[in-house]
């Protein structure tokens, strides 16, 4: 079986993107952790901001990296097969 080059490189995109979603997802529900740690120690205000920040990565890895890219590009690579 020959691979096209166009193939290989939309294999490499969908990686790259599943890759930074995957990250992105995952630094979102640490800052969560920190932002619910700072909440239980009494520091609110703090623990508000970061909450907002991590609810904005959650959001950048989910919603913006993963689904409207990652996802097209699996639907197209599982289209080639």
């Amino acid at each position: 079986m020959e691979l096209s080059a166009e193939y290989v490189v939309g294999l490499v995109e969908l990686v790259i993107y599943l890759l930074g979603a995957g990250l992105l997802s995952g630094v979102g529900l640490y800052i969560e952790s920190i932002a619910y740690g700072l909440y239980l120690a009494g520091d609110v205000t703090v623990a508000l901001w970061v909450a907002a920040l991590g609810v904005l990565t959650l959001y950048m890895g989910i919603y913006a990296v993963g689904i409207t890219e990652a996802l097209p590009r699996v639907q197209a690579v599982r289209s080639e097969q």
